[in-house]
């Protein structure tokens, strides 16, 4: 699990900006989350922009975390946990149900 930093370790800067609130106007620089090299990920994408990859792959049994919960991406993408190698089999025919869509 990723630790939180030190407080003497963390950048802060100043900042004027409205969009920035607490009981500091500051920016601190400490990551929120942290991959770790044991968990490995996958991340799809659709071609077409309309299709809810989440939703899609929800209705196939495969659990997916939206890609609208990321910066520059959208529903039409998601990031998937490898499973376990006894589950790639539905992970793999869910995969190529969604890119005939």
């Amino acid at each position: 699990m990723a630790k939180k930093k030190n407080p003497d370790e963390l950048t802060v800067r100043p900042t004027d900006n409205p969009n920035v609130m607490g009981l500091r106007g500051a920016v601190v620089d400490q990551p929120i989350t942290e991959t770790l090299d044991s968990n490995s990920l996958l991340l799809l994408y659709h071609d077409d922009p309309t299709i809810n990859l989440r939703d899609e792959f929800f209705r196939r049994g495969v659990l997916v975390v939206d890609g609208y919960d990321f910066r520059g991406l959208d529903s039409s993408a998601a990031r998937v946990r490898l499973p376990k190698k006894d589950d790639f089999p539905v992970l793999l025919k869910a995969i190529r149900e969604i890119s005939k869509l």
